[in-house]
């Protein structure tokens, strides 16, 4: 039978791109935040695999959702994990659902679910991405689409803070991941010169043969230098000199 995974993550660490990457293999079926929350996010009706639908297409399904939360997953996980055995099936997930979810890990473990764990190096990066997103309200940039960033401010107060946050997010990613069977990458390994090498080895993990090239249709968003896209950026380099974080600058 072929491998079932997850690709756990936190924000803009480069995990659509991968699972775009993945998607676009004859083999393997990788979709998104499929368990992103089901009693707050309605848009995700319309997303093929997800929670939500599972949950709205069903009577029986949403009885079960009401009577226990945590059999009700493990039946979803059940439907969505083993439609197609000829098809390598995983899906991302957040940190944030991990601990929601109750059960899941347990769940990912008892059924031997593969688990790809994706971080970014450049916390200072990370954050910025996150900032800019926030700002323009788009999260992701796909083929031709028009996309002009918004260079942002960083609150030097809570800078210092705001990265050691990243830290503990990837410690919890590493604490959830612990009793899985895991490949960690970054996101500098999948969009670097050897991004080649770094997939192919993700392949293998999956148990999955590089049959044809991968391919992505989403484009890196933010291309321009730091001190172009921070608008403090010499009170950001002054707060974090003699810090750990000062060689995230450029």
């Amino acid at each position: 039978m072929a491998s079932r995974f997850i690709i756990l993550a936190s924000q803009r660490t480069g995990s659509s791109y991968l699972v775009s990457l993945l998607n676009s293999h004859p083999k393997i079926l990788c979709i998104g935040e499929t368990l992103k929350e089901v009693e707050t996010q309605p848009n995700m009706y319309k997303v093929r695999h997800s929670y939500y639908t599972y949950l709205s297409k069903n009577l029986r399904h949403r009885v079960l959702y009401k009577l226990s939360k945590k059999r009700s997953l493990w039946s979803y996980l059940d439907n969505f994990f083993y439609q197609d055995n000829d098809l390598s099936t995983g899906f991302k997930v957040m940190g944030t659902h991990a601990i929601r979810y109750e059960g899941l890990i347990a769940y990912l473990g008892n059924h031997k679910v593969k688990c790809i764990k994706l971080t970014r190096k450049n916390l200072l990066k990370k954050l910025l991405s996150n900032q800019i997103a926030k700002a323009t309200d788009q999260w992701n940039l796909h083929g031709d689409k028009a996309y002009k960033p918004c260079p942002v401010s960083l609150s030097i107060d809570t800078l210092i803070g705001d990265l050691q946050k990243i830290e503990e997010e990837y410690k919890q990613l590493e604490d959830l991941s612990n009793e899985l069977d895991v490949y960690s990458t970054c996101y500098e390994d999948i969009v670097g010169n050897n991004k080649e090498a770094i997939i192919g080895e993700i392949l293998s993990f999956l148990g999955v043969e590089l049959s044809v090239p991968l391919f992505s249709e989403m484009r890196k968003m933010n291309v321009e230098p730091m001190n172009k896209l921070i608008v403090n950026y010499e009170e950001v380099k002054a707060c974090l000199a003699e810090t750990s974080y000062a060689s995230m600058l450029e």
